[in-house]
């Protein structure tokens, strides 16, 4: 199984525009939740560091990048968790896993990082 990762980010109030997609996000702290295989680290950084060539969704938020959280569970799992205690931006960053509403949430990060979602 692969493991997943939660990226947190400072995000203003703006629009994420893709090239197939228009995402409204309010002014707050955001959850981005990713898999990862062998390069858990190399794709976490990546997101941490804010890449020029946009790839994924989440290379398109106007954001911050606060810190990362490596888990055991996968990028489903951890999905799914977080619906129950953040909002999910529905559709975003989750086009290829049909099993979650979306990849971002707007969420407190201390109920995140309280929460069995990160706790094995």
């Amino acid at each position: 199984m692969r493991s997943g990762y939660l990226v947190f980010f400072q995000c203003p109030t703006h629009f994420v525009i893709t090239r197939a997609a228009r995402f409204a996000i309010e002014g707050g702290v955001y959850i981005y939740v990713g898999s990862c295989g062998n390069s858990c680290t190399k794709r976490v950084l990546r997101h941490l560091e804010r890449p020029r060539v946009k790839k994924w969704h989440v290379d398109y938020l106007e954001c911050t990048s606060l810190y990362a959280v490596i888990s055991r569970k996968s990028e489903n799992e951890l999905a799914r968790c977080l619906e129950e205690i953040c909002i999910p931006i529905v559709g975003f960053g989750s086009t290829d896993s049909r099993q979650a509403l979306g990849h971002l949430f707007k969420c407190e990060p201390t109920r995140v990082l309280n929460s069995d979602c990160v706790r094995r």
